[in-house]
């Protein structure tokens, strides 16, 4: 009996250790994820903004040759 206590003791911190381990590959993934968010959305102000610079020299341009 005390050593099936001892086995059940064991496969309990096993399962602790998983868990955890769980856990802390979640968070690092969800940590990834936001981060590959801000990138998109710093690529995408990116692309807005060179595309609204293009847009403005364009216009300043056309001005100036009307």
């Amino acid at each position: 009996m005390i050593f099936i206590g001892k086995i059940k003791k064991y496969r309990k911190r096993i399962k602790i250790k998983k868990n955890q381990q769980k856990k802390e590959l979640n968070q690092i993934i969800k940590k990834m994820y936001l981060y590959k968010l801000e990138i998109r959305n710093i690529v995408k102000y990116a692309v807005i903004n060179i595309q609204a610079t293009i847009g403005k020299n364009i216009q300043i341009n056309r001005n100036i040759s009307d």
